[in-house]
């Protein structure tokens, strides 16, 4: 714990320090008769602007080159056709996805459960049907009528 506190000690008065030191200066702008001296100015730099008088004329900074990238582009576009990389495309990729494939993805576990469900039911109404005494021919033909109305 002493450690910690001379390291903090040590901290506080380099940042004494550090404050007085950036006082100094302040104090040196002023005159010793008391004025203070003129601060020093930011240069004017016209980029975009346009001067009307000679004086702000000679502040404007020259126009940048633009370097022409017609002849960069053109190699480009060229380079892009030779390689045939249209062709690759698959256009089923770029086709946008219908608004619902999120639900059919995460449900299609549950359907499947539902359709094992669905098929268990009806071989359970075809046993009963046939235990009943009825021919086996009209208890599938029942159940398969009963299935198409549910898929509709």
């Amino acid at each position: 714990m002493e450690e910690d506190a001379k390291q903090r000690k040590a901290r506080l008065k380099a940042l004494r320090e550090k404050a007085s030191a950036n006082e100094e200066p302040a104090a040196k702008r002023q005159k010793p008769d008391g004025e203070e001296a003129e601060e020093s100015k930011p240069v004017l730099k016209f980029r975009n602007y346009k001067a009307t008088t000679e004086d702000l004329k000679e502040k404007e900074l020259p126009r940048p080159k633009v370097p022409d990238i017609a002849a960069k582009v053109e190699d480009q576009v060229n380079a892009a056709k030779e390689s045939g990389s249209a062709a690759q495309v698959d256009l089923m990729n770029l086709a946008p996805r219908k608004p619902d494939w999120d639900l059919k993805r995460d449900g299609f576990a549950r359907m499947e459960k539902l359709q094992r469900q669905t098929q268990r039911a009806i071989a359970q109404i075809v046993r009963e049907r046939i235990s009943e005494g009825g021919d086996l021919a009209d208890a599938v033909e029942a159940a398969g009528e009963v299935h198409d109305v549910d898929s509709d």
